[in-house]
């Protein structure tokens, strides 16, 4: 997935999260000035129609705070998932993150390895179909890794590794 895609709707969403928040402290010190009236008005008998009006509109500042509450564990929930589709494999070198390209890595080996081959005179087995055949099958087999099975495989490699580089 495209970082440049997803960083845009991440920020709409933790911006959408603000407002809701915002909305929702508002009501919540709405709320709480009007239990403050209610409970200091309570004395008084010619202010009971009023107080079931407040209460009422209590009610309703209470559901409109629940379903905001349930929005914000939605939305949270969506931004989590936009995290878990980052499938970028990145391994920590210093303070520096690099991303890992597998299906490069593997290329850039067999062409040292072909580079070496012609260098030690296997021209005619760098040239064979069979050779590269072999080599077609082995990049299409790290494309094929890479897309459906590399991003958790390859997470911990990078991990391990990471934690090597620290020692």
């Amino acid at each position: 997935m495209d970082s440049k895609v997803d960083t845009p709707s991440i920020s709409m969403l933790y911006q959408w999260i603000q407002r809701i928040e915002q909305i929702t402290e508002n009501m919540n010190t709405r709320l709480s000035a009007i239990e403050r009236r209610l409970s200091n008005n309570g004395e008084n008998d010619a202010i009971i129609p009023v107080q079931i009006e407040d209460n009422k509109s209590i009610l309703i500042l209470q559901e409109t705070i629940s379903m905001q509450q349930r929005e914000i564990e939605e939305l949270k929930e969506k931004i989590e998932d936009y995290r878990k589709r980052d499938n970028h494999l990145t391994m920590k070198i210093g303070k520096r993150e690099v991303s890992l390209e597998i299906t490069g890595i593997i290329g850039g080996l067999i062409t040292f390895l072909i580079a070496a081959l012609i260098f030690l005179g296997g021209k005619d087995v760098v040239i064979s179909p069979v050779f590269l055949t072999i080599i077609g099958v082995i990049l299409i087999s790290s494309s094929i890794i890479k897309s459906f099975y590399s991003t958790p495989i390859l997470k911990k490699m990078s991990s391990r590794i990471d934690r090597l580089i620290e020692r």
